[in-house]
């Protein structure tokens, strides 16, 4: 769980404000994992990153487990690609 006193992230708020549109593109990327069931007991989660301003989507990753290794790795993928610095302030 994310919250003010986490040593590990900081709390941001709400950034989007419910604006899920970006002018121009690589300004706004949301996240999310879908749980995928493809037998009676196997499942699997594909993470997935957007950007919000034309819709494409920037990086995915599968696995076998819902955790923050998942994520990170996801969120790795596009700054192998372009060597874009991952936080810009």
């Amino acid at each position: 769980m994310v919250t003010p006193q986490n040593k590990l992230c900081q709390y941001r708020g709400n950034i989007l404000d419910q604006e899920f549109t970006a002018d121009p593109s690589n300004q706004k990327w949301v996240t999310d994992i879908k749980h995928l069931e493809y037998s009676l007991i196997n499942k699997a989660y594909l993470s997935v990153i957007k950007d919000l301003y034309d819709g494409p989507t920037v990086a995915y990753q599968a696995g076998y487990y819902n955790n923050n290794e998942l994520v990170m790795e996801t969120s790795k993928q596009p700054w192998k690609q372009t060597q874009m610095p991952l936080f810009v302030a």
